[in-house]
């Protein structure tokens, strides 16, 4: 039994309670390459959360993120994640429609609740502060005990902070008792914003939303939560070989949603010539090409590439690994896998 002193603990606790706090609203979400130092040939040592991408190395300091180019880097050396205490038993995680979600006319297998829940896990940064969390039976008071905080001072803190603090510090299994019952910003900006012209640009029966799409489909309409999110989900992961990232949010300019949606004589990386392909922006003065590039560029934190959960292709159907909920998010390396489908994304 851990037993209290108020003189000298809580005064401990709550310098590492105001601690917790001040890093979460700082640094966002955690690290998906964990932490270390990385080298660069000028002789600078940069110590951070880590993400190796295929052209740079990002690393999130203390003072804001840095982007390294990565032949100016010499040396990565990582640190190995401190193990957690053990904590009392939690029962078990509630699931929400954690089977398969229903195809989309048969062509792309839909996120469940609880991948939903692993990407809404993901987003989330400190801009969210008008999000709701739900937070379920004992996983506070677990966090507490593992962490020697007072429960009660801990709940004090709004639910954004105790969320950070549990996405940072908490185990997986405390991880998968927290809901998160509202869209992140990249993800509310995406849906009121981003999705219209690309769902009438991108996502017809005879381009990504039907049955020539490749290995890129996307879920058209996209209505409720479950379509929206694995549209989100395939822009956020998908990678040609070719070309580059869909969203490339370390390099914004170079995203295949912007270069691949202008025509073909002025983008730098041209759709490749398709029958029926019109472009989606008119050109670079477009006002949705300028939001679509404020939205990568000043709203996606560019340490998220991944989640908690693998799909075989970006928005094709096939199984995930997750059931239940049971993989957190900010579990894996940050960058995704390079796939290509039969004409690749097109």
């Amino acid at each position: 039994m851990t037993v209290f002193h108020p003189s000298k603990k809580s005064r401990t606790f709550r310098a590492r309670l105001a601690g917790w706090a001040m890093m979460s609203l700082a640094i966002g979400p955690a690290a998906l390459g964990g932490s270390g130092t990385v080298h660069t040939k000028d002789g600078q040592s940069v110590y951070g959360e880590i993400i190796e991408t295929p052209r740079s190395v990002v690393v999130r300091t203390k003072d804001g993120v840095k982007v390294i180019p990565i032949e100016q880097v010499t040396k990565l050396d990582r640190q190995n994640p401190a193990t957690m205490p053990s904590v009392p038993s939690l029962p078990p995680a509630t699931t929400e429609a954690s089977t398969t979600a229903p195809d989309n006319n048969g062509l792309v297998h839909l996120l469940t609740a609880d991948e939903i829940n692993n990407v809404r896990q993901t987003e989330m940064s400190p801009l969210d502060d008008k999000v709701t969390f739900k937070f379920e039976a004992a996983v506070e008071k677990a966090f507490c005990v593992a962490e020697g905080m007072q429960l009660g001072a801990f709940k004090a803190l709004s639910p954004l902070a105790r969320f950070m603090a549990i996405r940072k510090a908490g185990t997986p299994m405390m991880l998968n008792r927290v809901r998160v019952l509202r869209d992140p910003k990249s993800v509310a900006t995406y849906r009121q914003i981003i999705q219209a012209p690309l769902l009438v640009g991108c996502a017809t029966a005879g381009c990504h939303g039907g049955p020539l799409a490749g290995d890129f489909v996307l879920a058209n309409p996209a209505l409720d939560d479950n379509s929206v999110y694995t549209n989100f989900y395939a822009l956020s992961t998908y990678v040609s070989r070719k070309d580059g990232a869909i969203i490339d949010r370390v390099s914004p300019n170079s995203s295949l949603l912007l270069q691949y949606g202008l025509p073909q004589s002025i983008s730098d990386r041209p759709h490749p010539k398709v029958p029926g392909f019109k472009p989606v922006f008119k050109d670079t003065q477009d006002v949705k090409f300028a939001r679509s590039l404020d939205w990568i560029t000043h709203t996606l934190d560019p340490l998220v590439t991944r989640y908690g959960f693998e799909r075989a292709a970006a928005g094709k159907a096939a199984p995930s690994t997750v059931s239940g909920g049971s993989v957190p998010a900010n579990t894996h390396p940050a960058t995704p896998s390079a796939t290509t489908g039969p004409s690749g994304p097109r």
